[in-house]
C-alpha cells in the first residue's frame, strides 16, 4: 500500500508495488523536451517501454487469473496511452504517447486469449446529456 502526497491510501493487487511521488510538472510527463524526446531521459522517470509495461503485466496477470471474464483496470492516462504504443508497436517517443489520446473516462479494450492479445480498441468517453435531456438506458441503446 502507499499513500498519495494528498494523504489517501493507495492499495495495489498483490505482487504489484504501488508507488506515488510528487514529479514537479504534469504527472508521469517526462522533463525531456521535443516530439522525439524518449521517457527515461531524465533521472526518475520512466521509458516508455517500463511505463506501458506495468500496465500490461497487471492485464496480463488478470487475463491468466481469470480466463473468460470481463475485468475493469483503471490507471492514469499516461500510462495507458504508454501501454497502447506498446500495443500498436509504435515508436516510443513523446509524439506517439500523445498522438492517440485516452480521454478523461474513456477506455482502452484489449482482449486476450492463452497466446496473448486478440484486439486492442478505444472507446470513447460517453458524450455528456443536456440538462433536461434523458439519458440513454440499455434497453434504448
Amino acid at each position: 500500500m502507499a499513500v498519495h502526497p494528498g494523504g489517501y491510501a493507495i492499495a495495489a493487487p498483490p505482487g504489484v508495488r504501488a508507488k506515488c511521488q510528487p514529479t514537479g510538472g504534469a504527472a508521469g510527463r517526462s522533463q525531456a523536451n521535443g516530439p522525439d524526446a524518449r521517457r527515461g531521459l531524465v533521472p526518475g522517470d520512466e521509458s516508455t517501454e517500463r511505463l506501458g509495461g506495468r500496465i500490461l503485466e497487471v492485464a496480463r496477470r488478470v487475463a491468466r487469473e481469470r480466463p473468460g471474464e470481463p475485468a475493469a483496470l483503471v490507471s492514469h492516462a499516461d500510462p495507458l496511452q504508454a501501454a497502447w504504443v506498446l500495443l500498436d508497436g509504435r515508436p516510443q517517443n513523446e509524439r506517439e504517447i500523445y498522438r492517440k489520446q485516452v480521454d478523461r473516462a474513456g477506455m482502452l479494450v484489449v482482449d486476450f486469449d492463452e497466446q496473448g492479445v486478440l484486439a486492442v480498441n478505444y472507446e470513447p468517453p460517453p458524450k455528456p446529456v443536456a440538462e433536461g435531456e434523458a439519458r440513454p438506458t440499455a434497453a434504448s441503446s
